[in-house]
């Protein structure tokens, strides 16, 4: 026999349902990619942390990323108190449906990792980055002048250091001309400079 708090909905209503799928899925992430490290794994005389040395830190990162948010999220949870199934879809009902314009923007936040996907071979990463930081912040209605520039120098100098001080990743430097050299003559004002 069924009882009430083993029907579906009363779990999906759960405060802590939401969190504890989210951390799932992103530790099934995190765990795919590191089954696949050993496909690529080997030693490279100039690099003392061999090939798979950054993919593993960056999905130890990703784990542990996640794991805090999943912590910060229980314990929001908890100082709040939990709400019932009832106090949830009354508050679902009473929502108001989003706008034509909050929908554009949600388009255009989910198309623009694409675009940028697009545009990074043919352009270079060390040339689109900026945009697409900028845009996407642009997007999510950050309007401070501060807070765009802020977090893209930031962003965009912890990748010039990362990935061609530190691991020499070869990323894309672009197939156009212009862009191949202006991508080119970052690396080495980057590895100069630093």
């Amino acid at each position: 026999m069924i009882t009430q708090s083993t029907r579906l909905p009363d779990v999906i209503g759960n405060a802590y349902f939401k969190p504890i799928v989210e951390w799932l899925m992103w530790m099934i992430l995190v765990m795919i990619a590191l089954s696949q490290v050993d496909n690529f794994s080997q030693e490279m005389a100039t690099y003392r942390f061999d090939a798979d040395g950054w993919p593993i830190t960056i999905m130890l990162a990703l784990g542990t990323g996640a794991t805090l948010q999943f912590l910060f999220q229980i314990i929001k949870i908890r100082t709040a108190g939990v709400r019932t199934v009832d106090q949830t879809v009354t508050e679902v009902k009473n929502k108001e449906a989003p706008s034509q314009k909050t929908k554009i923007i949600n388009g255009a936040i989910f198309l623009l990792p694409f675009v940028y996907l697009f545009l990074a071979p043919r352009m270079g990463i060390y040339v689109i980055t900026p945009f697409f930081i900028v845009s996407l912040l642009l997007l999510l209605n950050v309007r401070s002048i501060k807070a765009l520039l802020g977090v893209t120098v930031i962003t965009y100098m912890l990748l010039l250091l990362v990935f061609t001080r530190f691991f020499y990743v070869a990323l894309p430097v672009g197939r156009w001309d212009y862009f191949y050299d202006l991508n080119n003559w970052i690396i080495v004002a980057t590895r100069i400079g630093f």
